[in-house]
C-alpha cells in the first residue's frame, strides 16, 4: 500500500541521514590524527640532510597524507552537496599530465600485491580540459582505489583515455567528450547491483566478507560531482571477468556558469594541485621561521607567555615544540586545567582545543571573557568542525581567531605573533591619540567598561593634583596587584602612567580647542609645574604643546 511505502522511504531517509551525521563525526575526529601525521612531515620535509631517497618517500607520504584529507572531507562535501552548497571551481587543465599524477600516486601499490597496473591514451586525445580538478581528482580517487579493493593480488587494472561522444539527459544532440575507463578484472559487481551502485550508502556483501565494505559514500559523491560536470558515469560489469568504470566530460567550457570558471596565467595551466603541494612542501621550508625570531618581533626582553589547551596529548606536545623557540608555553589538559593554569601563569594568550573533556573550548573562552581578571587575554581557538555555525558560536564566546585541523604550524605561530604586535599597536595607538574612547584599544566589552570608569574617575578628578593610584583602586573596586597586571596588559602602562597619560590626552584637547595659556591648562589636569607639565607632554606625543598646536591646528 501507498502509505506504507510511503513510511518506509521516510524511515530509511532518516537512517540515511544517521549514517551521514555518524560518518561527518568520525571524519572530525580523524583530523586530530592526521594533523599529528601532517605537521612533523611538514617539518621533516624542511630539512636539507636527508638522503635524496628519503625526500622521495617523504614526498609520497606527504602527497597520500592530503589525500586522506581529501578522503575525510568527503563527506563534508556530500553534506554540501545536499544543501546546494558545493561551489565548482573549473579550470584548464593538462589533461594527460592530471591523469598521469593520479596513475603515479598507485604505482607503488600494484609493484606491492604484483597488480598489472597500465595507462593508454587514444589518438588525439586533446592535451587541455575544463573541470574543477579538486573535485574530479576525488572522482577518480575513488574508482581507482576501488578497483585496487576488489582486484585479487596478480590481477590486472587499466586506465584509458579516448574521445567519445554522448547525449547529456534532456538532449537529443550528441556533444564532443572525452571518456576516461577505469577497468579490473576483479569480483565486479552482479547485475542486480548495476543499477544502485551510484545511491549513497548501498553497499553489496555477495560474499560475507566485511573486509571490503565501504561507507557506501563514494561512488555516490563521484557520480554527483560528474553531474555536477554536466557529464556522465557509468558502470558495467561482467563478475570474476571484467568490470568497466566510465566517466564523461565534456570538451569545452560552454556548459559551465560563468561564476564556475578560474581564469589562470598561461604559464599556471599545465600545473596541477599536486605538483603545486609538493612545491610548496619544498620551497616554504626557508620562510618558516624567518619572521617569527627576526630580531625586529615583539620578543624583546621577557618572552610572552602561551597557554596550550589540548586534551590529545601527542597533539599538546607537537604544539609545544612549535612554540617554545619563541615562546614561553604553559600546557593545560582541559579547559579546567586551563582556568587553573591561567590563575597560576597569567599567560598572553591562549590556544585552546574546542573539543576536550570537563570543560571544552567554548566555555573556557567564555570564562575567560567573564573574568575581569583575564578578560584582556586573547585566544585562539583550535578545531576539527570547520561549519560556519561551529566558527560563529566560537567566535560568539569571545575567540580573537578560529583555526580549523589540521594547519600547518606556521600558521598558527603568524596568527600569535599577528594578535600579540596588533595588540601592542593599538596599545601605541591609544597612548598617542588625542581621543579618550577605550574602543580605541581591542579589548573584551568588560575591558572596554573598565577602560570606561577609569578615564571617568581620571577625568572627576582632573584639577586634583593629589589624585593617585591608590584612589583609582577604591574607584574601580579592583586591587592593587590586579589593577597593575590588568593595565600593563590591556595598554602597556601602569596606573600612575594611565592617570598622567589621561590628564595629558585632556590637555591635548584643550589646547587644539582653546586659547588658553599652556600653564593655564597644565594647572586645569593637575600639573602644578609648567615645566614639567611641558616635558610630559614632549614626551607623551612627541613635541612641545606649543609645536603640538602649530602641526595639529
Amino acid at each position: 500500500d501507498l502509505r506504507y511505502e510511503r513510511l518506509e522511504k521516510q524511515k530509511q531517509e532518516e537512517l540515511n541521514q544517521l549514517k551521514l551525521r555518524f560518518f561527518t563525526n568520525i571524519s572530525h575526529e580523524l583530523r586530530t590524527p592526521l594533523m599529528l601525521i601532517k605537521a612533523p612531515l611538514e617539518t621533516l620535509s624542511l630539512r636539507t640532510d636527508l638522503p635524496k631517497s628519503v625526500n622521495h618517500q617523504l614526498e609520497s607520504i606527504h602527497t597520500n597524507a592530503i589525500r586522506l584529507l581529501r578522503l575525510i572531507n568527503q563527506l563534508l562535501d556530500f553534506r554540501k552537496q545536499e544543501t546546494g552548497h558545493l561551489q565548482l571551481t573549473v579550470k584548464k587543465v593538462n589533461v594527460r599530465k592530471y591523469i598521469n599524477q593520479i596513475f603515479k600516486a598507485f604505482e607503488v601499490v600494484a609493484m606491492q600485491r604484483s597488480i598489472s597496473f597500465q595507462m593508454n591514451e587514444g589518438e588525439n586525445v586533446p592535451e587541455e580540459m575544463w573541470f574543477d580538478p579538486n573535485q574530479i581528482e576525488k572522482v577518480f580517487f575513488n574508482l581507482i582505489y576501488n578497483s585496487f579493493k576488489f582486484t585479487p593480488d596478480g590481477g590486472k587494472i587499466r586506465i584509458r583515455l579516448k574521445n567519445t561522444s554522448f547525449s547529456p539527459e534532456g538532449n537529443a544532440l550528441s556533444v564532443d567528450a572525452l571518456a576516461i575507463e577505469i577497468e579490473d578484472n576483479g569480483k565486479g559487481i552482479l547485475p542486480q547491483h548495476t543499477e544502485k551502485i551510484f545511491e549513497r550508502f548501498f553497499q553489496t556483501d555477495q560474499d560475507n566478507n566485511y573486509q571490503n565494505v565501504g561507507t557506501g559514500i563514494g561512488l555516490a559523491l563521484s557520480k554527483n560531482l560528474v553531474d555536477f560536470h554536466k557529464g556522465e558515469i557509468k558502470v558495467s560489469s561482467i563478475p570474476g571477468v571484467k568490470t568497466v568504470f566510465t566517466v564523461i566530460l565534456r570538451k569545452g567550457f560552454e556548459h559551465f556558469s560563468k561564476h564556475e570558471l578560474l581564469h589562470q596565467e598561461e604559464e599556471q595551466k599545465t600545473k596541477t594541485w599536486l605538483s603545486e603541494e609538493i612545491l610548496a612542501l619544498r620551497n616554504k621550508g626557508n620562510k618558516q621561521n624567518v619572521d617569527i625570531n627576526s630580531p625586529t618581533t615583539l620578543i624583546k626582553k621577557k618572552p610572552k607567555g602561551i597557554l596550550i589547551v589540548e586534551d590529545n596529548v601527542e597533539l599538546l606536545d607537537l604544539l609545544s615544540k612549535g612554540l617554545q623557540n619563541t615562546f614561553q608555553v604553559f600546557l593545560a589538559k582541559n579547559g579546567q586545567e586551563g582556568l587553573d593554569q591561567l590563575a597560576k601563569e597569567k599567560p598572553d594568550l591562549v590556544i585552546s582545543d574546542v573539543m576536550m573533556p570537563i570543560m571544552d573550548g567554548i566555555e573556557l573562552c567564555g570564562r575567560i571573557r567573564q573574568n575581569i581578571e583575564t578578560s584582556h587575554i586573547p585566544v585562539i581557538l583550535l578545531t576539527a568542525k570547520s561549519s560556519h555555525i561551529h566558527q560563529l558560536e566560537g567566535y560568539e564566546s569571545g575567540a580573537d581567531d578560529y583555526i580549523t585541523k589540521p594547519f600547518p604550524l606556521d600558521l598558527l605561530q603568524l596568527k600569535v605573533k599577528n594578535l600579540l604586535e596588533g595588540r601592542e599597536r593599538f596599545q601605541q595607538q591609544f597612548k598617542t591619540s588625542p581621543n579618550l574612547e577605550p574602543s580605541r584599544v581591542k579589548v573584551s566589552s568588560a575591558d572596554e567598561k573598565l577602560m570606561q570608569l577609569a578615564i571617568n574617575s581620571v577625568e572627576k578628578n582632573m584639577e586634583n593634583s593629589e589624585y593617585s593610584v591608590h584612589d583609582l583602586v577604591k574607584d574601580l573596586g579592583l586591587s592593587r596587584t590586579i589593577l597593575f597586571e590588568k593595565f600593563k596588559a590591556l595598554i602597556g602602562q601602569t596606573p600612575n602612567d594611565f592617570i598622567q597619560m589621561i590628564r595629558l590626552k585632556r590637555a591635548a584637547q584643550l589646547i587644539l580647542e582653546t586659547d588658553l595659556k599652556f600653564s593655564e591648562i597644565g594647572y586645569m589636569v593637575g600639573f602644578s609645574n609648567p615645566k614639567y607639565f611641558s616635558k610630559c607632554f614632549q614626551k607623551q606625543f612627541g613635541s612641545t604643546p606649543s609645536q603640538y598646536k602649530k602641526e595639529k591646528a
